[in-house]
């Protein structure tokens, strides 16, 4: 397949540290992050991408992310959507969302969020057939 054109979403501000472990707590300036530092796990808040776009909404337990990843749009893919439970419908788990470009693998459970709302690769623990794979490649190939 081949890699299409990267296009920002109104470009990356920062990383917004919030207070309390809640991506919805009170805003800490002095601890923001600049798009391109890595943002461990132990730090709340969001990517502000512009224009009142804000991503990657995260408490304080969260795989490591960098803004300037998350700010950018992959035509045809939102995102890789997690879930629990072992299940793809399972309670949702945004903490563990994922870009579109990231690798996947068996092991997870969830789905790949495609524009217009389209879910593929839907995915339970168990499944083990489909291998490697990005949400840009699932969104992005012909519908059957």
């Amino acid at each position: 397949m081949k890699p299409r054109d990267v296009q920002p979403v109104s470009g990356c501000v920062a990383f917004r540290q919030t207070s309390g472990c809640d991506p919805e707590g009170g805003r800490e300036p002095h601890k923001d992050k600049p798009c391109d530092h890595e943002i461990p796990s132990g730090m709340s808040g969001y990517c502000e991408c512009g224009e009142g776009d804000h991503r990657m909404k995260v408490r304080c337990r969260h795989q490591p992310f960098r803004c300037d990843e998350v700010c950018v749009k992959v035509p045809g893919c939102v995102a890789w959507r997690q879930t629990g439970s072992c299940v793809p419908d399972g309670p949702r788990e945004p903490q563990n969302d994922k870009h579109c470009r990231r690798a996947l693998m068996a092991g997870v459970s969830g789905y790949c969020e495609c524009e217009g709302g389209r879910k593929v690769a839907l995915m339970a623990c168990s499944t083990r057939t489909i291998g490697t794979f990005t949400c840009e490649e699932k969104c992005n190939e012909p519908i059957q």
